[in-house]
């Protein structure tokens, strides 16, 4: 999970191994306090493979074929580089680390405006008598 693997696949794929499925091991989770702190741990380090994976989709190119029907009927096929295969991927991964992993990852919308050091702005009126009300 550390390397970015799903859950769910690693559980899959070891299946044969003795893992349980992917439901037992999240109840255990629920129960066994020093579990739930690993696997928090090892999905944190799943996000930063994730974050890792981004980067790497974003810059490798991938070569594909688009196919087009002609308004004659034929049929047009372009070759180049996938951008919107790479674009889908990136945007699932940043969306799902935004979720995951949200204080690092996610949206920063900020609800209030401070000062500098964190505080309250402070408002000087520049007309010498305020506005009456």
């Amino acid at each position: 999970m550390a390397e970015g693997e799903s859950l769910r696949s690693i559980c899959k794929d070891l299946k044969d191994f003795g893992c349980p499925a992917a439901s037992t091991f999240c109840a255990r989770v629920l129960d066994d306090k020093d579990f739930a702190e690993r696997y928090a741990r090892a999905r944190q380090l799943q996000c930063e493979a994730w974050a890792d994976k981004i980067y790497e989709e974003a810059t490798k190119s991938r070569i594909g074929e688009k196919t087009k029907v002609t308004p004659e009927g034929g049929v047009e096929v372009t070759t180049g580089d996938a951008v919107d295969r790479s674009r889908l991927a990136v945007d699932a991964l940043k969306w799902t680390l935004g979720k995951l992993h949200p204080k690092k990852y996610g949206e920063h919308i900020h609800n209030e405006i401070t000062g500098a050091d964190g505080s309250p702005l402070a408002f000087q009126w520049l007309n010498p008598t305020p506005p009456k009300e």
